[in-house]
């Protein structure tokens, strides 16, 4: 049962017995950096929403390559991840969590009972996987290059320091860490950032975000 405290963002949206409903059956999830929520976990799977915290979800290859599919931020939900993805899907806390979980057997019952959750988790469901639709497209058609500028770009957040590892960055784009390796000592020999044990220096921003902008208007 959730504390009266705790106030979901889409409650406007519910019957006031589908509020009370999910009230009774859900619980708080507090979750430290780094731990890693699986979908084979039969414990982890239902309708969950972030409180506070970054979830990060991505998907493992059977030979052990990672897929960044999206992220999850304070006030945005998803239902066991992503469902057609199965055992497959995992989430890595990147900031501590405090989120609510449904578990998957309320949710069946309110997806049968309330047409406003059955909305919900449609409306939900899609805008996951229109990310995901989109993370497919500009593998498909965004070169590598300019992923990974883009990537530099946005965890850099206006600054010009990225402090991060080849290893993740490799997650992030779906590539091997051999590829980002290479790419970034390319941008290395061009001036555009220099390289550090654990982090990056984005000291030719203009030059990244150039190519990032190239890319998308050769589409």
């Amino acid at each position: 049962m959730l504390p009266r405290n705790v106030v979901l963002p889409y409650s406007s949206r519910l019957e006031p017995e589908t509020r009370e409903w999910m009230s009774q059956e859900s619980r708080l999830l507090e979750c430290p950096f780094g731990t890693v929520l699986s979908g084979a976990d039969g414990e982890m799977k239902g309708f969950m929403t972030v409180l506070e915290g970054e979830l990060r979800v991505q998907h493992r290859s059977p030979a052990g390559r990672e897929l960044v599919l999206y992220r999850l931020g304070p006030g945005q939900s998803c239902v066991t991840f992503l469902p057609l993805l199965k055992e497959e899907a995992e989430a890595v806390v990147e900031k501590h969590l405090r989120a609510v979980l449904l578990p998957l057997s309320p949710v069946r019952v309110l997806q049968a009972r309330s047409p406003a959750f059955r909305a919900l988790v449609q409306d939900i469901f899609t805008e996951r996987l229109s990310q995901v639709m989109l993370l497919a497209a500009e593998l498909a058609y965004v070169s590598s290059e300019a992923r990974l500028a883009h990537c530099l770009l946005r965890r850099a957040s206006g600054g010009s320091v990225v402090r991060t590892t080849h290893q993740a960055l490799a997650v992030e784009l779906g590539t091997a860490r051999e590829v980002v390796s290479r790419l970034l000592k390319d941008f290395e020999r061009k001036g555009w950032v220099a390289l550090g044990r654990g982090s990056i220096v984005l000291e030719q921003p203009t030059r990244l975000a150039a190519l990032v902008a190239n890319s998308t208007a050769g589409e």
